[in-house]
């Protein structure tokens, strides 16, 4: 039988073939939204369903029961936002599916997809599909993302689309750091066949190589974590000898490709590092401190920061204690949340060619308090 290779996986197997044999021995490192962004991602469906029309699934949208699939308070707007980019982008004449499972037999392996949100229009020859990503790690853009490359190469083959347009929606980016709530991009015609057969070949040429390991910005983020072989010799090379040979190539001055791979390999290991420490702090929980060579390593638990879980109710009882212009200090006002609430409050689009938009309703009644700041933002592709 063929691998079954899934469209989430690619941008993980094209980069770094081995990670595929290496998942099959230490399972997969999970993401950083787990129960809860299923619950969000399944509420948002049964809205389109219940509110647009969207057709289930075969068998039906599953009923998610039980407290770990419970959407808490702080998160229950990104349902909303997630509804209304469906609502203001989709043409309401286009059939729209949620979930759906889509599968194609290429010649050496399988290829299957499971979309958030399809739309297709009447005559069959475009689609407008969407992916949430609720966690708060941001993914690739669509334009360079091959978990949407393998969608669209499915729509083409299973559908026969003309034209496709895919949106990947991010709600908790900062689009001041450089991540952007929504990414499209959009090919058609002869674009689309180079697509597919660009999967195919990078596909059966990653198969064939299940050897190779690879470290990357985006493959390493959900592999196998601080168990892959190649993250432990990007940590091992930490370690090195000095000899004449080795200062006599030291600079005064770093050149730019040092400069990119040192900071390209920090954001490599971070996330694997991250699981290390999560992993050895469970380990001294249980058994105490642990001595390794000269290092003895200890935990010490102490206050950290806090989480608001009712933030109208946090805000009712400040207001009970502080002047207004002592409340206005201790509050935080991102410009796409309030962008959001507006859209809400107002029943108007975030974005986009409508004569009043949250975005301009923003824009002319903050504009007397607030300052635009500008900053350099490193990205990474």
């Amino acid at each position: 039988m063929n691998p079954i290779v899934r469209c989430s996986q690619l941008d993980r197997l094209l980069n770094c073939p081995g990670s595929r044999t290496l998942e099959e021995i230490v399972g997969k490192r999970g993401g950083d939204d787990g129960n809860e962004g299923t619950a969000l991602h399944w509420e948002t469906a049964w809205r389109l369903v219940r509110e647009l029309g969207a057709a289930q699934p075969e068998g039906g949208l599953p009923a998610l029961s039980g407290p770990e699939f419970g959407i808490p308070s702080y998160v229950a707007w990104i349902v909303d936002w997630c509804f209304r980019i469906v609502r203001d982008e989709v043409d309401p004449s286009w059939a729209l599916e949620v979930e759906p499972e889509l599968s194609w037999p290429f010649e050496n392996f399988t290829l299957v997809g499971h979309l958030d949100v399809a739309a297709t229009s009447p005559d069959g020859k475009e689609s407008n599909d969407f992916d949430w990503k609720t966690g708060r790690i941001p993914v690739l853009p669509a334009d360079c993302n091959w978990q949407v490359a393998g969608y669209m190469a499915l729509r083409r083959l299973i559908y026969g689309v003309d034209k496709a347009r895919f949106t990947i929606a991010q709600p908790w980016n900062d689009e001041a750091e450089g991540y952007e709530r929504q990414s499209v991009v959009e090919i058609e015609a002869e674009a689309l066949n180079r697509n597919v057969a660009e999967i195919e070949r990078r596909v059966n040429a990653a198969l064939e190589d299940g050897m190779l390991l690879n470290t990357g910005l985006s493959q390493c983020k959900w592999c196998v974590g601080c168990h892959c072989p190649a993250i432990q010799k990007l940590l091992h090379t930490m370690q090195v000898r000095l000899t004449p040979e080795t200062l006599a190539g030291i600079k005064a001055n770093l050149d730019d490709p040092l400069l990119v791979n040192l900071v390209a390999d920090a954001r490599t290991l971070a996330k694997p590092i991250e699981d290390a420490t999560d992993m050895l702090k469970d380990r001294l929980k249980a058994s105490g401190p642990i001595t390794v060579g000269d290092r003895t390593v200890t935990l010490l638990t102490q206050n950290a920061g806090f989480r608001v879980v009712n933030p109208v109710g946090m805000f009712g009882w400040l207001k009970t204690l502080l002047r207004d212009e002592q409340l206005a200090p201790a509050l935080s006002y991102p410009g796409t949340r309030i962008k959001d609430q507006i859209a809400v409050a107002l029943d108007v689009p975030k974005t986009g060619k409508a004569p009043v938009t949250a975005k301009s309703v923003f824009e002319g009644g903050a504009a007397a308090f607030i300052e635009q700041k500008t900053k350099d933002v490193l990205q990474f592709s």
